[in-house]
Parts: C-alpha cells; structure tokens; sequence
C-alpha cells in the first residue's frame, strides 16, 4: 500500500485502526512545505481535505490545537470546509471542541453554516 503509517496513538478512528491508511484525497495540493510553520501546515492542511499531511504533521508531534494567522485551529478550518474524516482525526487526537473563532464561534456552529 501506498499508506501513511501512522502510530497507535493517532488511530482512534476504525478506519484508521490498522495504522495504515492510504489517502483518499489523492491529488491534493502538498500543504506541508512552503516555509510555514508547522501550526500553519497543519491549518492549511485540514483546510484543504490533505489527510495524509494532516498525518505526518500529527505524527510528528505538531500540537492538534495549535492556530494560523486567523487563529482559526485546524478542526475549525476542517470543519468550514466540510472535511468530516479529518475532523474525525482531529477529535480522535485530542482537539479541543471548545475553541472558537474570530467570532466565537465553535466547530459545530461552523460545520452547521458551512460545513
């Protein structure tokens, strides 16, 4: 397989439960270089539906509620954007359901407008 393997701990999901997990979003824009720091990454990322980036970066020990520019987090970027298995991860991994936008808005109230 053409998978990430990704460790025990970041597979929370039944999906992901064999810790091989081959992407489902092939020929998604590589979010993962650029010079961003890796917060950014991971935003941009779970943004744009790269699971296998969101992955590496999780796997590396970049923080799951860490925030960009907007301070948008990664679950509440994956979540305007309709991603729902990276949304999964992320709450698989820990990533805080309190957190709120710009507007204070959380994930559920955004999922719910755009998502």
């Amino acid at each position: 397989m053409n998978g990430v393997q990704i460790p025990p701990k970041l597979t929370p999901l039944g999906n992901y439960a064999s810790g091989d997990y081959t992407s489902q979003s092939a020929g998604a824009t590589d979010t993962t270089g650029g010079g961003l720091e890796e917060g950014e990454q991971l935003c941009n990322a779970a943004w744009s539906g790269n699971t296998d980036a969101v992955c590496r970066l999780l796997w590396t020990g970049v923080d799951v509620n860490s925030r960009e520019s907007s301070e948008s987090t990664s679950l509440l970027l994956a979540s305007a954007a309709g991603n729902d298995e990276i949304v999964e991860l992320l709450l698989g991994c820990g990533a805080d359901t309190e957190c709120v936008d710009s507007e204070g808005r959380n994930a559920l109230q955004i999922a719910a407008k755009y998502g």
